[in-house]
């Protein structure tokens, strides 16, 4: 069974330590990235592709590598 939007955003949430706001901006930030990620995996222009995911990690401010490993989905 898939996990919620609000079960991911809980589970985000306790994991960081952090409040519901930012928790939700994560989630969503983490969302588009994969989103980015798909369209690359699927022939989607590599560079505009990785482009989109570094205005990404900055928008939703996301970059830490470590934080991202913690929050995988």
């Amino acid at each position: 069974m898939s996990e919620t939007r609000a079960e991911r955003v809980r589970r985000i949430r306790d994991t960081l330590e952090c409040g519901m706001h930012r928790a939700v901006e994560i989630e969503r930030g983490v969302h588009v990235v994969a989103m980015i990620e798909r369209a690359k995996a699927f022939g989607g222009n590599a560079d505009l592709c990785d482009a989109m995911r570094e205005m990404a990690l900055d928008q939703y401010r996301i970059r830490d590598t470590d934080m991202m490993n913690r929050i995988e989905r």
